[in-house]
């Protein structure tokens, strides 16, 4: 059985739902709930996402704990972490360097780094920080998951493939799995994923379409192609 469909079953075990109660929390039919359940059919990745959002918050933590297999941090323990590691960063350069060029190195460092270069515009005029749609975080959740899965990894494992050995990054992208937190970062955050993303073509609602070969745009594209309307292309 695959493991999001056991672990639902599990929270439906563990917390004794019916299935009437959460078809009417999830608006998903009775009937297409209980194919889902006994594995006669799978739900898209949106639809399934919304199901588990529909659910509970206690609800929702027993799920995500038990299908990425340990406790998630919180987006207020994921925030801690990364201000300390940026206060860090900058004490090193102001150590070093006088204060007018110290954001100007930071943001020079190589890719993959905490500050990565990104356009100076951009990064002045949002403050450094993004805040995406719910719309842009389901479908950038989605991305994630289906380059994981082309991958043959585990959440977990997709996260190492990106940034070995760093567990900050581990709980950054382990909250952009969970599209209802609240959870605001640099753009430059999401470079690590770049080389695992596939093309997407088109979105089906919020799931991706993908084409063969990897997604060739630049980070800062990323917002645009997420929050774009409409069934287009979204190839670079």
């Amino acid at each position: 059985m695959e493991r999001h469909r056991e672990t639902f079953n599990q929270v439906m075990s563990h917390f004794k739902y019916s299935a009437k109660r959460v078809s009417e929390w999830s608006g998903i039919e009775p009937t297409k709930l209980s194919k889902f359940r006994r594995g006669r059919r799978d739900l898209e990745a949106g639809e399934f996402l919304s199901l588990i959002g529909s659910l509970p918050r206690e609800a929702q933590k027993y799920f995500w704990e038990h299908f990425l297999g340990e406790n998630i941090p919180t987006v207020e323990d994921f925030a801690k972490l990364r201000v300390k590691k940026i206060l860090t960063e900058i004490a090193h350069q102001l150590t070093t360097e006088k204060v007018s060029s110290a954001t100007e190195n930071l943001s020079g460092m190589v890719p993959n780094s905490w500050w990565s270069s990104v356009p100076q515009d951009n990064f002045l005029d949002s403050g450094g920080f993004v805040s995406l749609s719910f719309k842009a975080r389901t479908r950038l959740a989605n991305w994630l998951k289906v380059a994981s899965q082309l991958q043959g990894l585990t959440p977990d494992q997709f996260a190492s493939l990106c940034r070995p050995g760093d567990r900050e990054f581990l709980a950054f992208y382990r909250n952009l799995l969970l599209p209802n937190q609240d959870l605001e970062f640099n753009l430059d955050e999401l470079i690590p994923f770049l080389p695992y993303l596939p093309e997407v073509a088109t979105w089906r609602g919020d799931s991706p379409v993908i084409t063969q070969g990897v997604y060739k745009g630049k980070v800062n594209d990323l917002i645009r192609l997420l929050e774009s309307d409409g069934l287009k292309s979204l190839s670079i």
